[in-house]
């Protein structure tokens, strides 16, 4: 038991108190170094920067053999050793003297500066040796000499940009005219500053693209580009959307117009145009109302104004009724007594004298 303890506290001892012992191979940070050969360069696709590693260990002996990744942000015209556009890393080997040259150049026409950290894969664990930044600036993409092709003739026209989920955004393009071999999406959260894109998103025949992991609710701005081997074409129009909202297409509603009876012809056509259930035509049919052509007539009472016939009806009445009563006040006799007629009446039939005798 005694033992064991004592092998313990050995194994101990060699991991946690001296590990360049165990791991006399491993890369040290310290002995190692990384230089690179300027600060900035133009973006122009051409003009490279050296980045230089030499790999030593704890007890600065070189380690030639290692493997050693550079690995980039994020940049969609970054080429490290003539490598594949856009790759964001490349593994070399370090030569006999534990040493290794990295080439970096960029065609990204949004550019930035760019952070670019050396790892020694070989050691295990993997062991980060630092960082070094080099800044790309703007600048006219410089042609190869020996490409035929010209630059594309017309730029693609952006047609939509469309969200599809919460960190989706698909475009679509119709082509550009002439030499294509690629088409390039750039986008930012401004307009006209486009700094994220795929510098390769298909060949001549590509009309549409799905960017993802995009960050929701947020609006970004595209465009789209033609280009070949030898030159890029002319930037599309500009779309934006927001992530996370989608644009749904309005289901077509049916409205009735009474008049004018000149839209009765489109009404009936956007009928035909929606497509509806047997069972639902028929009860469109029993409860539609009926488009005539001819619209109802008005009756003269209908065409006069109610509220302004009746106070003359009733001035009317009152006129009528007044004059009558004066004429009949104005001819009424008065009524005589007995002996007044008879007094009349000997006045104008006297008795005779026949009578009287």
């Amino acid at each position: 038991m005694q033992k064991i303890k004592i092998l313990l506290l050995v194994l101990f001892f060699l991991f946690y108190i001296s590990p360049s012992f165990v791991f006399a191979d491993n890369a040290d940070p310290v002995n190692s170094s990384i230089t690179k050969s300027t600060d900035s360069i133009p973006a122009d696709g051409k003009t490279t920067a050296t980045i230089s590693v030499t790999v030593k260990d704890a007890q600065k002996n070189s380690l030639g053999g290692d493997h050693i990744t550079l690995t980039s942000t994020s940049d969609p015209g970054l080429i490290i050793n003539d490598g594949a556009v856009g790759a964001g890393n490349h593994t070399a080997s370090t030569d006999s003297n534990g040493k290794v040259d990295f080439t970096v150049k960029s065609k990204n026409l949004s550019p930035s500066t760019n952070t670019f950290t050396v790892t020694d894969v070989s050691s295990n664990p993997a062991v980060t040796l630092g960082s070094v930044w080099i800044k790309f600036t703007a600048s006219p993409l410089v042609p190869d000499d020996s490409c035929k092709d010209k630059a594309p003739d017309t730029a693609p026209v952006l047609k939509s940009a469309v969200s599809s989920s919460g960190s989706q955004i698909t475009l679509t393009w119709t082509k550009a005219a002439g030499s294509v071999s690629y088409y390039l999406v750039s986008y930012g959260t401004e307009s006209k500053k486009y700094i994220y894109g795929n510098p390769n998103v298909g060949g001549p025949n590509t009309t549409s693209y799905t960017i993802d992991k995009l960050v929701d609710g947020k609006t970004y701005y595209f465009v789209v580009r033609a280009g070949n081997g030898c030159a890029p074409g002319n930037y599309s129009n500009e779309l934006f959307a927001k992530v996370g909202v989608m644009i749904k297409t309005p289901t077509p509603t049916l409205t009735l117009i009474s008049t004018p009876v000149k839209q009765a012809s489109s009404v009936a056509s956007l009928v035909r145009s929606t497509p509806i259930s047997q069972s639902a035509s028929a009860s469109a049919k029993a409860s539609a109302p009926t488009l005539t052509s001819n619209p109802p007539k008005q009756t003269l009472i209908e065409g006069i104004s109610k509220i302004t016939l009746l106070p003359y009806i009733f001035i009317s009445i009152f006129i009528l009724g007044g004059m009558g009563f004066v004429c009949w006040k104005t001819h009424k006799k008065p009524t005589k007594t007995v002996e007044e007629n008879q007094l009349e009446e000997n006045q104008y039939f006297p008795k005779s004298n026949f009578e009287e005798k």
